[in-house]
């Protein structure tokens, strides 16, 4: 009779699984891993075949997305390398994520001067593939 009082004055016929401890815990969704990918190569000036010696420079290397003709590119990776003198340069193009195969995508340089002037820049559009890894290039002189 006792054990009778003591169960329900706890609240009953209870069984663990009556008791509410909040929603149950659902396993956790795997987040998907980032892609890094990365691009590399080389920028000469058009007709060199050796290493060329160029005024102190910065040099801005760009991957965009120029599947869009009416509107401005999408800048998916950038490269800024200050205190060039000699060319060819190497580059190195990082960013998360994989190329859709669907898009058209390009590779770019811009060399200017410590005046801030334009020296150089690439006249010609350079694909890039998805799965590229190494896409060398040219540039011309600006003037």
């Amino acid at each position: 009779m006792t054990m009778a009082i003591l169960l329900s004055a706890c609240g009953g016929n209870s069984t663990p699984a009556d008791i509410d401890n909040g929603p149950a815990p659902t396993a956790a969704a795997p987040e998907a891993t980032p892609v890094n990918s990365r691009l590399t190569g080389d920028i000469t000036i058009e007709g060199a075949f050796e290493l060329s010696h160029i005024p102190s420079s910065r040099v801005v290397v760009r991957l965009e997305d120029i599947s869009m003709l009416d509107v401005p590119s999408v800048v998916l990776a950038e490269q800024v390398l200050t205190g060039v003198t000699t060319l060819p340069l190497q580059y190195v193009l990082s960013w998360t994520g994989e190329l859709d195969p669907e898009f058209m995508y390009a590779v770019s340089a811009t060399i200017y001067g410590n005046d801030g002037e334009l020296l150089f820049w690439t006249d010609t559009s350079y694909p890039v593939e998805p799965g590229d890894i190494k896409v060398d290039f040219f540039v011309v002189t600006a003037s």
